[in-house]
């Protein structure tokens, strides 16, 4: 499969109305996140942010905060994630979500 249809299929799962369907989405840019080209992250990072942010399924934002984490540890994040990061309420946040999230913050 040619990259934009990579790009176009994970966009189109990240974004779905079902939340099983934007977690699975999430869990496979977890699968390619080391080998994914620098512009497919930095696209797949900002839609990823803004669903987590947004996100009200505790399971789908897992793999949200997850597939960020990923990405983080393979192409680092863009600087200006960091306050979109920090704009993420602690308070709804569960379980391995919290480590993500102080993963995600750390410098």
């Amino acid at each position: 499969m040619q990259t934009d249809e990579v790009l176009l299929n994970l966009l189109t799962r990240l974004c779905s109305d079902d939340n099983s369907v934007r977690e699975i989405g999430a869990d496979e840019v977890t699968d390619i996140a080391q080998n994914l080209p620098k512009g497919m992250v930095r696209i797949l990072e900002t839609v990823l942010l803004g669903r987590a942010l947004m996100e009200e399924n505790d399971g789908a934002r897992e793999s949200q905060l997850n597939a960020l984490s990923d990405i983080k540890e393979w192409h680092g994040l863009d600087r200006l994630s960091t306050p979109v990061l920090r704009m993420l309420d602690r308070n709804r946040l569960k379980g391995s979500q919290v480590e993500h999230l102080e993963y995600l913050l750390e410098e």
